[in-house]
């Protein structure tokens, strides 16, 4: 069950990209949020029912990285600002640093909990997402501060990484 609500993120990731290049805002809205709400609950009801997995918290993490960067690609598509474009490639760049890290925190068999910082920066960002989509103009704000708490949050991951793996 809990799988499932990631693999349903995946598609609306896509079905999210059509909206937005079609200029949708309002039903993009409605995608987002509840594309966060399989986000929220897809570790909960693992718990709950005793379905925690490896491959589960595995395609979480895959089915946020796809997201985040279908979602990016298609503002970077869709707008034609410098800001919200150079938001973007920093969000991308921090996905894909990201994405590098997970391989190689895999290959090293370390295993990190996901931190607050991560949450809400993730948080911050689909937020961001979601006022670009509606109201560009001061999305663009938010979205560089976002930005830049979620490299910070990116940061973060690296020292815990780096700690970790000195200490064994």
């Amino acid at each position: 069950m809990a799988n499932l609500l990631s693999y349903s993120r995946i598609f609306l990731a896509f079905f999210l990209v059509y909206l937005i290049i079609q200029a949708q805002p309002w039903p993009a809205v409605f995608v987002m949020l509840i594309a966060a709400v399989t986000d929220f609950l897809d570790g909960k009801v693992a718990r709950k029912l005793g379905q925690t997995t490896s491959f589960g918290a595995l395609l979480d993490q895959i089915a946020d990285r796809i997201f985040v960067l279908s979602v990016c690609l298609a503002l970077y598509i869709k707008f034609d600002e410098g800001l919200i474009r150079l938001a973007i490639l920093l969000l991308l760049a921090r996905e894909i640093i990201i994405a590098l890290g997970f391989v190689w925190l895999k290959l090293k068999d370390i295993k990190l909990e996901v931190s607050r910082l991560g949450k809400i920066s993730t948080a911050f960002v689909f937020t961001s997402f979601v006022i670009t989509f509606v109201l560009p103009e001061q999305g663009i704000y938010l979205l560089l501060a976002a930005s830049g708490l979620y490299w910070l949050s990116a940061l973060n991951y690296a020292v815990q990484a780096r700690y970790y793996n000195r200490s064994r």
